[in-house]
């Protein structure tokens, strides 16, 4: 039996991000009080962000 290693487009056919955009995100001032968590691939003014193309270019592959 061949060990494969799923593509990343395989991988993210099922991901489903519980928020869209780094406005609802309810990792700010965790664990550290007052540290702003932006982890989402849209900003707070719901737009792309960097990472989000980064995905799209890898997914596109």
């Amino acid at each position: 039996m061949k060990n494969e290693v799923p593509s990343l487009k395989e991988m993210f056919k099922d991901y489903f991000p519980i928020a869209a955009a780094d406005d609802y995100t309810w990792l700010n001032n965790l664990p550290v009080k007052g540290r702003r968590n932006w982890p989402f691939l849209f900003d707070e003014k719901h737009q792309p962000k960097e990472a989000f193309w980064e995905v799209v270019k890898t997914i596109d592959r």
